[in-house]
């Protein structure tokens, strides 16, 4: 490395361009993750422009027993959910999923949904009082984790997120908003409570300081993530309407192109990081075979351990 930095310094003096040229690409400073990178960032070029990420197959084997079972258990939610009058909405990595591919993203193995922050005890009385085991993240206010598949090293779940509806604001109200999360991801390194307490506390300040006829949720709340944008007009969230997803439907956003374009820009494109999520590539062969079981038991797989990946 050292070497490859005084070359290339020493190049800034020569006057030749060509011969400058040469000497920064000459084959004795190419190391092999140099032809790595090269050979990946090739790989990434070619899919991004003759290969739409929304034609990315879906998953097999176990990842994708893991994602059916999902959708079974996700389901039950939902129903549950609707008899109670307890409105969600698939959220982040899901709604990407149910837009782009009309399911999961292909490497995903869990599924974010949201809820009205008004609605999460209601949702904490529901599961108590059905049995269904959850955790909280970080602290009594992040946001809620159903364990859906446990083995060692690994668990599958449903992340319960919740937004907090803030009515009567301006739009200057709207840019406070902003600027308070932001500043509350810079000013707490983790999920804590102090965090959410810190939010709540100068989100509820906002009508009465900045009073307007704007009503906003904004996300993130009860869970440190860093995003472009916080904030979500109301009129983008509601009315909740409802999407496929695999071989059923769950609700979403009533403008999910707006809503997913505060998210992640352009989210028809290849992410940055093609396959972003290897946990279950690194799992244990114990842990494998124990999700195997499972996954057989619950007919979200065949018996062929070819097919999953032994």
């Amino acid at each position: 490395m050292l070497l490859k930095f005084l070359v290339k310094l020493l190049a800034l003096f020569i006057p030749s361009k060509n011969l400058r040229h040469k000497l920064r690409n000459w084959p004795g400073l190419v190391t092999q993750q140099d032809r790595i990178e090269r050979e990946v960032g090739y790989i990434k070029r070619l899919l991004q422009f003759s290969f739409p990420a929304r034609n990315i197959p879906p998953a097999q084997g176990l990842m994708r027993g893991i994602q059916l079972l999902m959708v079974e258990k996700m389901q039950m939610l939902a129903d549950l959910f609707a008899q109670n009058n307890i409105h969600y909405w698939l959220d982040f990595g899901s709604l990407l999923g149910a837009v782009r591919h009309k399911g999961f993203v292909p490497w995903d193995e869990d599924l974010d949904i949201a809820i009205d922050m008004q609605d999460r005890d209601a949702v904490i009385r529901l599961f108590r009082e059905k049995g269904i085991e959850y955790t909280t993240f970080h602290g009594e206010h992040s946001l809620l984790r159903i364990p859906i598949l446990k083995v060692k090293g690994y668990v599958a779940h449903i992340d319960i997120m919740s937004y907090v509806n803030v009515k009567g604001i301006s739009d200057a109200g709207i840019e406070q908003a902003e600027a308070i999360m932001k500043k509350a991801n810079q000013k707490f390194a983790c999920y804590a409570d102090a965090y959410h307490l810190y939010v709540m506390e100068r989100l509820s300040k906002l009508p009465s300081v900045l009073p307007g006829d704007k009503s906003v949720y904004v996300r993130c709340v009860d869970c440190r993530l860093v995003y472009p944008s916080y904030v979500v007009d109301e009129s983008t969230l509601y009315p909740l309407t409802t999407m496929p997803f695999e071989d059923t439907v769950f609700s979403v956003p009533c403008k999910v192109a707006e809503y997913l374009t505060c998210l992640y820009k352009d989210f028809m494109q290849w992410p940055p990081a093609l396959f972003s999520n290897d946990v279950v590539s690194r799992m244990p062969t114990d842990s494998r075979l124990q999700l195997i079981e499972i996954l057989r038991a619950a007919e979200c797989v065949s018996s062929s351990r070819e097919d999953i990946g032994l």
